[in-house]
């Protein structure tokens, strides 16, 4: 039994404890009363004392944690943790070597110092793994250590220690993880390395230093890039361009990783939003972006994501989120659960590294991606045929769960032709781009098109198709037992390969497992066929891909053992994606079905009727046989029809029918099954007969098919159809002779014509019904204008209602382009099998119409001549222009001119190209509008010397015509001018007294005056149109991205009825760079009804600097005292923040011992960090404060208070990390936790509590956290 001390275990005693050491008093404080080992302090005597009294043995120290601990806590409860602490307390008194020293620092952190010549660390960590693997089945644990060689006695412990801990973190930072880790210099040279770039992180982030870098990725097949991922680089100032293994881990370490992903999509974003901007939205790829394992930790992941592409306005699918199975590892739930919300955000959650050794086939049923990316490790060369082999078969498992594939790190030609050849489309590495900055990216998107990663094209046609693949479903169960014989196959076109089949089926076609030609039949059935059979089967199997319900085939088979029978197997599609089908077999044996059809066609000599058997060689048909009844078609014996067929097979055919009756034989010589036609035959009373023949092959071999003929006698049919054909050409005649269009035309949903007369051809412009039909695409409809075709449609639908007979006026089309009109009826009648048809009667009245339109004309010019000084007419059916009246010329010619020409003409008059483009946009605008209002718009005409104005005003009188009405405005806009020149120079004035910018923005043409003095030598006016339209577009380099929608809302709470506004925003209005600007506006209304916004806007930056240093701390950035006291009592008096808040005050532990020991700017440093650290893990919304020396107040608004537990740990980790210089220990802090209610109202209600837990927090002995409790 060893000594109880050199276990640093608690005896409960103020006895002396006797060891190898000596005999050592054993204090409480010098003990962990949960683990029973010893406290930090006992174990620094403790070491101490070991060392000096044996200084020539040589030790290790060992410095282990539990990985995942803070998981069990939060999955068990901290009453569980804690036991399971004290357990490992006990385990370790037992597997340590004798001679050791053991203690618990914190947490679940453990530290041992045993003699080097006893220790053993593989046995060490074995007995460990065997402890933790029965401690509990529904957990695993992963125990790791670090080990330091006690190569100098004289250090201090608590260095030994840090050394141990920084070997301990290394092996946590491998690639698959190390079990142990000794330290080393290299340890410590990185150690200092990773420090100073830890110093940097936080002004990097700040400076921009961190830059995206873009991989691109393919799709094979095509070239065209899909997306592209999202890496980091640090353009170091002084360093150059790190890469991310050089900082990333460095991030994870110091707790900042969080912070730098959010940076790193908010990169993203902006690209994707300049690029939208640039491009549009259906030229730009999507971005995959990564997700840490502290990602998943953060209950407002899903909702900064969400606002991210909502405050950037891109769409959540072109912003893929990658995750790898290490988040999944830690916590399942917390995953699984942000997943899915990401996913029901809109966002495409990507699983990174399948296949490296972080994810596994259980992760991916548990966690629903949309997208696997595959690691290149299975086809390493190492991997061989093997890693192929499992890489085709992650492929094909995608494909049924629906997931696209993206290959990571493909270098070769080869392995990209690999990848595709197993169905692997989209693929990423250097054989296509390596990483890439901005700019070449940029590069790259103007030479390729995008397109986005599309999911496999899989059409599941059966909802319960998956079930297939649940061992457990019913639908398993049924195919197993009772169902038949049944299998599942994949069709790819060429061969046909067994994926499933039961054991009824395996009987059916005589597989026996250990026959070697059992694997080759499961591979493609298509192959073990004959040349008939696999004709038939693949006959069937491409009715079944096209989605037939009876697709089947019967197939002579014979297995390998020799066994032949007549098998019949159908068909049912359950699912297609790309070329491969899965079809699902039923079969069946149908060798006694065969044996009958084959004794069926031995009497079909006997069936009355028409039956004839052709054999078809090369030199012709011969007759082989005929049924009597063939004979007694043609009025003659058998003998005498043998006669006849003797001197021609076709003899019997009449001449100008034979041709028909060629072209069906040729078509069973390429191929066809069948054939038929209608043909005159020739008969004994030497008339003729009407026969429907249809041709059917029954066999082929290599020289000759046979044929089985049917004859049918379709006299009387024929005759009738010749006899309505008759009548049907009197009625046409009688219709010809009708002085009026009539034409019949079916009601269906696409109507067509069934009839025209003459007279309708000859309105239309057409020579004949043949000639419109073949000149109108088959004639699906009268050549109604357009606009009138709802309205003919609706008079169709009346008929069919059995509204009586409707007349009509509607526009047409003649062939020769020019519109027309018609008045007419439209009535229903019957046809004979009773479908309905509409018979329409019309004449053309376009004459009429016309007149009509000059009369409105005539009206219209005398009301608006007292008005105007010109009115003008533009028709657009005869595209043409004509003067109707003018004041300065009444004998002016109405005479129509060509539009075209009649524009020139008027633009000439008009000397600006500005005012040209207007008047062509009014006048097309009122075209294409309503015709409810008029458009108008003024301009100057005349030469330099002399220039008027003048106003337009297009009234739209009906669809095919529009007025113009001139009058001259000279007078009334020079004086609107001159009211302009004299507001202006009152603006000026303004301006130049206050060393102010006036602002004037009129709302009824969206203009902003604006009054400024950018060079010192006067104020100017500046015009910016379209104001409010173009803010983002046109400002953003004037208006502050981050002012922009203060600036808007200005102006909507103008719009909606405020007498006066008032905005502070930045904005560079000088080309100096930013600066804060408060503009006070007055809304005032004209009496057109529009408003203005008029007032005056002064530079602020003094009056920010002065408020910024009466509200903030300088040292860390926080608000000060006052301003936090201020802020908590506003923030409490929200009822919603009352509710769910949390206040927390922290101080550093020992802060004036900082000061001593490092001096006041060490000190100062230290506070800043804390500041940073608290900035970085908590929100802009949130209340944060420095209320004196090393003290902070936070009010967290609106979350819950173990989530602020979770975060205030993270905290006092990165505080704990923070080396100081010239301090022998990491700083740490306290913290006091306080849930507020509905009670509290003010600053000190909230305060008093939350610093009564810190008081408990530090009387307990720092370091800790402690909420409070009544």
């Amino acid at each position: 039994m060893r000594p109880a001390w050199e276990l640093g275990i608690a005896k409960g005693s103020s006895t002396k404890e006797e060891g190898g050491g000596g005999g050592l008093p054993a204090s409480s404080s010098d003990h962990d009363a949960l683990s029973g080992l010893l406290s930090r302090n006992g174990f620094n005597e403790r070491v101490r004392s070991l060392l000096d009294d044996h200084p020539g043995e040589q030790y290790m120290l060992v410095y282990g944690d539990i990985d995942r601990f803070k998981v069990y806590n939060d999955l068990f409860g901290t009453l569980t943790g804690d036991r399971l602490l004290a357990d490992i307390g006990t385990m370790i008194r037992d597997v340590m070597p004798a001679g050791s020293v053991a203690a618990r620092l914190r947490a679940d952190h453990f530290v041992c110092c045993c003699p080097r010549s006893s220790f053993d660390p593989d046995a060490l960590l074995a007995k460990f793994d065997e402890w933790f693997s029965s401690y509990r089945d529904d957990f695993t644990f992963f125990v790791r250590v670090g080990l330091y060689a006690i190569d100098d006695p004289t250090l201090d412990v608590n260095l030994m220690c840090d050394r141990a801990l920084l070997a301990l973190r290394s092996a946590k930072s491998g690639y698959a993880g190390s079990k142990y880790v000794l330290y080393d210099e290299r340890l410590r040279s990185s150690v200092l390395k990773e420090q100073e770039l830890a110093g940097e992180m936080i002004v990097a982030l700040e400076n921009g230093q961190f830059v995206p870098f873009f991989q691109p990725q393919y799709r094979y097949t095509t070239g065209r890039m899909v997306g592209a991922e999202v890496l980091a680089r640090w353009n170091h100032p002084v360093k150059g361009l790190l890469g991310p293994m050089e900082f990333i881990p460095v991030f994870e370490r110091n707790g900042l990783i969080a912070t730098f992903d959010f940076y790193m999509w908010d990169q993203a974003c902006r690209c994707l939003r300049a690029w939208i901007d640039e491009r549009g939205v259906q030229r730009v790829p999507r971005l995959s972006v990564n997700l840490s394992r502290a990602d998943i930790y953060r209950s407002d992941l899903c909702s900064y994501l969400a606002g991210l592409v909502e405050r950037y306005d891109v769409p959540p699918h072109l912003l893929h989120l990658e995750i790898t199975e290490s988040a999944y590892m830690e916590a399942p739930e917390q995953l699984i659960d942000v997943v899915t919300k990401l996913r029901a955000a809109g966002f495409t959650v990507e699983m990174d590294d399948f296949g490296s050794g972080y994810s596994s086939l259980n992760t991916l049923k548990d966690v629903p991606v949309d997208v696997l990316k595959l690691d290149m490790g299975f086809l390493d060369a190492r991997a061989g045929v093997r890693g192929g082999l499992i890489l085709a078969s992650i492929v094909r498992m995608a494909r049924w769960l629906d997931l696209p594939t993206i290959a990571e790190g493909v270098e070769t030609n080869q392995q990209a032709a690999y990848l595709a050849s197993v169905g692997c489309e989209y693929m990423q590495g250097y054989l296509f781009s390596k990483p890439v900055d901005r700019t070449a990216f940029e590069h790259l998107l103007d030479e390729l098109d995008a397109e986005d990663v599309a999911r496999p094209r899989t059409e599941n046609l059966r909802e319960d198709a998956a079930e297939f693949w649940d061992a457990e479903s019913q639908l398993a169960l049924i195919f197993n037992g009772y169902v038949g014989a049944a299998a599942i196959a994949e069709y790819d076109g060429r061969s046909l390969e067994l994926v499933r089949l039961n054991d009824e089926f395996a009987e059916l076609l005589d597989i026996v497992e250990d026959d070697e030609t059992a694997d080759l039949l499961r591979k493609d059935l298509v192959s073990v066929l004959s040349r008939e059979d696999r004709a038939a089967l693949c006959a069937a199997l491409r009715r079944a891909e096209d989605g037939a319900a009876d697709a089947a085939c019967e197939l002579h088979y014979r297995s390998g053992r020799g066994v032949g029978r007549w098998v019949r197997i159908r068909f049912r599609l359950l699912s297609r994606m790309g070329d491969v089908c899965t079809l699902y077999l039923m079969g069946e044996e149908a060798t006694k079905e065969q044996a009958l059809r084959d004794r069926l066609a031995a009497t079909t000599s006997s069936i009355p009727g028409g039956l004839l058997f052709y054999e078809v060689a090369e030199d012709g048909p011969h007759v082989l046989d005929f049924s009597d009844a063939a004979a007694e078609f043609a009025g003659c014996t058998r003998e005498e029809y043998l006669d006849w067929a003797e001197s021609g097979t076709f003899s019997i055919v009449l001449d100008d029918d034979r041709p028909l009756v060629e072209a069906a034989l040729e078509r069973l010589r390429s191929g066809d099954q069948s054939a038929s036609c209608t043909v005159r035959v020739r008969h004994r009373t030497e008339e003729h007969r009407w026969a429907h023949l249809s041709a059917s092959v029954v066999y082929r071999d290599d020289d000759a098919f046979f044929v089985v003929v049917v004859a049918i006698d379709v006299t009387s049919e024929k005759n009738n159809e010749l006899k309505l054909r008759t009548q049907n050409e009197a009625q046409q005649r009688l219709y010809d002779a009708i002085p009026c269009g009539i034409v019949r035309y079916t009601a269906e949903e696409h109507p067509r014509i069934v009839s025209m007369n003459s007279k309708s051809c000859d309105i239309l412009g057409y020579r004949s019904l043949e000639e419109y039909l073949a000149l109108s695409g088959g004639g699906a409809l009268m050549p109604i204008h357009e606009d009138d075709v709802p309205r003919h449609r609706e008079t169709i639908g009346k008929l069919l209602r059995g509204s009586p007979p409707i007349d009509f006026s509607y526009r047409y089309y003649r062939r020769d382009g020019s519109v027309g009109w018609l008045e007419g009826t439209s009535a229903i009648e019957a046809m004979a099998e009773g479908s309905p048809l509409v018979q329409s009667a019309f004449i053309d009245v376009s004459d009429k119409q016309q007149q009509r339109h000059e009369l409105d004309l005539q009206r219209y010019t005398r009301v608006l001549c007292s008005v105007y000084e010109e009115v003008l007419e533009f028709d657009c059916e005869h595209n043409a222009y004509r003067m109707l009246y003018s004041s300065k010329h009444p004998e002016v010619d109405d005479k129509a001119l060509p539009f075209d020409k009649a524009m020139e003409r008027w633009m000439s008059f008009i000397p600006d190209a500005l005012e040209r483009s207007v008047l062509r946009k009014t006048l097309e605008g009122c075209w294409k509008s309503d015709g409810e209002k008029p458009s108008t718009c003024a301009y100057k005409v005349g030469s330099d010397d002399k220039v008027r104005w003048c106003q337009s005003t297009f009234v739209k009188v009906s669809d095919a015509s529009l007025l113009c009405c001139n009058k001259d405005v000279t007078e009334r806009m020079t004086a609107q001018g001159r009211e302009r020149a004299w507001q202006d120079e009152r603006y000026r004035l303004l301006s130049e007294m206050t060393h102010k910018i006036s602002f004037d923005y009129d709302s009824d043409t969206d203009t902003v005056l604006l009054y400024i003095d950018r060079t010192g030598n006067g104020t100017e006016a500046q015009v910016i149109p379209r104001y409010l339209k173009t803010l983002v577009n046109t400002r953003s380099g004037v208006v502050h991205p981050d002012s922009m929608d203060d600036v808007r809302q200005m102006f909507e709470d103008a719009r909606s009825g405020a007498d006066k506004v008032s905005v502070e925003y930045r904005a560079d209005y000088y080309e100096r760079g930013y600066a804060w600007y408060r503009a006070n506006l007055f809304v005032a209304h004209d009496e057109a009804g529009a408003w203005h916004l008029v007032g005056l806007i002064e530079n602020i930056d003094d009056e920010r600097e002065l408020r910024y240093r009466a509200e903030y701390d300088a040292t860390t950035g926080l608000s000060n005292h006052a301003a936090t006291q201020d802020l908590i009592t506003a923030a409490l008096a929200d009822p919603d923040v009352r509710g769910r808040s949390v206040c927390v005050v922290l101080d550093i532990d020992d802060f004036k011992l900082v000061n001593d020991s490092s001096g006041h700017i060490e000190g100062d440093t230290l506070l800043h960090t804390v500041g940073s650290v608290l900035q970085a893990n908590f929100r802009e919304s949130d209340v944060l404060g420095r209320v004196g020396g090393d003290e902070f107040v936070m009010l967290l608004k609106q979350i819950d208070l173990d989530v602020v537990l979770h975060k205030l740990e993270q905290v006092r980790n990165q505080i704990s990390s923070t080396a100081v210089p010239g301090l022998d220990h990491a700083p740490s802090i306290s913290i006091g936790v306080y849930a507020t209610c509905m009670g509290d109202r003010a600053y000190r209600d909230v305060f008093v509590k939350a610093d009564k837990a810190l008081y408990q927090a530090k009387r307990l002995g720092k370091n800790r956290i402690r909420v409070y409790r009544d």
